[in-house]
């Protein structure tokens, strides 16, 4: 083989070797714009299934929330039908008494009446009736089926005394439901909430006067009676630090109470053991441990 023969064939190996690197570099190319392409297929099913995860979210999170609305929407309207249940009316008799009853099926605590006021004459104030011994302007807790009656009156704006102004008033009370919300109420509108921290102020007509000891008893008997119906112990030689009275003054008040039988029966170790409480039908014994 001469040498143009040897460098013909040295030529096509050459052209071969450059055709075969030429031929790998193109299907390295075209492996690489594959596997992009794949990667970039996967990537945008990723952000598709993120997005469809997203809106998932989304829609669980909406559904959650219109949920929880909806189930407070119907909490509080239940709340509000029960606060309804406390209802107030007037009736008259040698004056104005003003009743509220609780129907519901629950206890209510710290029955106030706020206000009284005349719709043909506001300018008459409201007061409690004068007359009455031993009022108690706050109901300490009202049970199912139990009223408490207020007797009222009006003095004009000259001073006159009234047992009654025309027929209608604006009745407004407030009362603590078992959750502990604080609710007010005109006349037969709807309740409305009120913040609970919210103190109460004596009404003018009882703030300067003095609790008597018919007031002391009944509020022990209340006090005893809501603790053994909630089996709560009553520890009887810290009634005065939880009543803020002289110790002497409460011990003389359960001695009376005791001698008319309203305490049933007193243990040696200062506990109570067994009280007969008012009720709406009369008297209820309730026994102790």
């Amino acid at each position: 083989m001469d040498k143009g023969e040897v460098a013909a064939w040295v030529a096509a190996l050459v052209a071969i070797g450059a055709a075969w690197i030429a031929m790998h570099n193109a299907n390295s190319a075209r492996s690489q714009a594959g596997s992009a392409m794949k990667q970039a297929a996967e990537a945008e099913k990723a952000r598709v299934a993120a997005e469809e995860s997203a809106a998932e979210a989304r829609k669980a999170n909406e559904f959650m929330r219109e949920k929880d609305a909806r189930e407070r929407a119907e909490r509080d309207a239940a709340e509000v039908a029960e606060a309804r249940k406390i209802r107030v009316e007037r009736t008259g008799g040698g004056g104005l008494w003003i009743n509220i009853t609780n129907h519901s099926t629950s206890q209510v605590f710290d029955l106030v009446l706020n206000s009284v006021v005349p719709v043909e004459d506001p300018s008459h104030q409201w007061r409690f009736n004068s007359r009455v011994f031993g009022l108690r302007e706050v109901a300490p807790a009202l049970y199912p089926g139990e009223e408490k009656r207020w007797p009222v009156e009006f003095v004009s704006p000259t001073g006159e005394m009234k047992r009654m102004v025309g027929n209608r008033y604006d009745i407004v009370f407030s009362f603590t439901d078992g959750s502990g919300q604080r609710w007010r109420r005109t006349n037969d509108d709807t309740p409305e909430r009120v913040s609970s921290t919210l103190g109460y102020a004596p009404h003018e007509s009882q703030a300067s006067a003095a609790p008597t000891e018919h007031d002391i008893r009944f509020q022990l008997l209340s006090l005893i009676v809501d603790r053994k119906r909630s089996d709560t112990p009553i520890d009887v030689p810290l009634l005065p630090q939880e009543l803020g009275l002289d110790e002497a003054l409460v011990r003389r008040c359960l001695e009376h109470l005791h001698a008319e039988s309203l305490i049933i029966a007193m243990r040696g170790d200062d506990g109570i053991t067994a009280i007969s409480g008012p009720t709406p039908g009369g008297v209820r014994l309730v026994e102790g441990h």
